[in-house]
């Protein structure tokens, strides 16, 4: 039972659920429901954000800094992307 559980967080809650734009851009806030944090980036950190396919119609938005560190949300329908990440780029001013 333990290997079912930890198989079942690994999956769906070690990604982000919400990203939040401060202001016009200038950081990003990621926020993870388990366990409970926040992490800030700013946007001289980001280098991309980009839509990695997981299955059955959902995607996960990677975001990429330029250290090199790599911040996966928790999977989304395709059509919440085509809403969110144009936007997020635009704002970034990241591919």
């Amino acid at each position: 039972a333990g290997l079912i559980v930890l198989v079942a967080y690994q999956s769906n809650w070690t990604g982000f659920y919400q990203l939040d734009v401060q202001g016009m851009g200038d950081e990003v806030s990621l926020r993870y429901f388990y366990p409970s944090r926040t992490v800030v980036l700013k946007r001289s950190e980001i280098h991309a954000a980009e839509e990695i396919p997981a299955y059955t119609g959902l995607w996960y938005l990677v975001i990429r800094t330029s250290s090199g560190r790599r911040y996966r949300s928790n999977k989304m329908y395709q059509l919440d992307f085509e809403k969110q990440v144009p936007r997020l780029r635009e704002l970034l001013h990241v591919g």
